[in-house]
């Protein structure tokens, strides 16, 4: 596998795949390829059996279009999804659902494309009671460095 990352985040990138290696993946099964719009042009030019790629609708409308007569090639694109959670139950301590819900929005600091992104909730002392223990749950939250013993990393 080859991987190559943002060119706005090189570091990350190849700090990402020398713990992989660290961890015992040998150096033949993934590979961190530096580069720019270039760089990445060139490897879907390849005969590759695969394309993972996680960015902006507008690069994905261009694999898709550059894929499109070569069906063979898994092609799976992340293009910034905007997941509502939708949170009705009346029935439900307000408590337990602002946690489901920081759980769902915030767990690996929102990095993750099935977080929440959009909060439905019903008007008046239903969706008032949610909010207000949302808030209230947010702001209790241990946040900080990444080696320290918190819920979301800064």
């Amino acid at each position: 596998m080859v991987f190559k990352p943002s060119e706005l985040t090189p570091g990350v990138g190849a700090a990402m795949v020398e713990a992989w290696h660290a961890a015992g993946l040998p150096s033949d099964v993934l590979q961190v390829l530096q580069g720019g719009r270039d760089t990445g042009a060139a490897l879907i030019d390849q005969d590759i059996d695969g394309l993972l790629f996680t960015g902006s609708a507008t690069a994905g409308r261009h694999f898709r279009r550059a894929f499109i007569d070569r069906p063979g090639v898994i092609l799976a694109l992340e293009l910034g999804g905007n997941n509502p959670l939708v949170a009705w139950d009346d029935a439900t301590d307000p408590a337990v659902l602002a946690n489901l819900i920081v759980h769902s929005a915030f767990i690996t600091t929102g990095q993750r494309c099935s977080c929440a992104r959009r909060l439905i909730v019903p008007e008046g002392a239903t969706g008032d009671a949610l909010i207000a223990a949302l808030i209230d749950l947010s702001a209790r939250l241990p946040i900080g460095a990444g080696e320290d013993t918190v819920f979301m990393a800064r």
